[in-house]
């Protein structure tokens, strides 16, 4: 084998990979991004004064929060678990993201 051919078969090798790494940090940095819009909620169940049981919803701080933001934070973790699939196996195709709760 030449050494034309042993760089030419490098470069073969080293394209894809090099692909499938950036593809690996960008699915990372996605996953991290969507982590750190989580909330962190924690639920309760509260009886109101006609007997009836609600949720409450409370985040890590404990302030109560909006049904929608418990939305929100479903929608975030299930991104993040989505892309840090991806990020695992950079070579397979991702499916579009559904819009996020309002």
């Amino acid at each position: 084998m030449t050494t034309r051919r042993w760089m030419i078969a490098v470069v073969v090798v080293a394209v894809p990979l090099a692909w499938g790494t950036n593809r690996h940090l960008s699915f990372l940095k996605l996953a991290m991004a969507h982590e750190a819009r989580i909330v962190g909620v924690s639920a309760v169940f509260a009886t109101t004064t006609n007997g009836d049981r609600i949720h409450v919803w409370f985040d890590s701080k404990n302030v109560e929060i909006s049904y929608e933001q418990v939305k929100r934070d479903d929608w975030h973790r299930a991104m993040a678990a989505k892309y840090r699939s991806a990020a695992h196996r950079p070579w397979l195709p991702v499916p579009p993201d559904p819009p996020e709760p309002e």
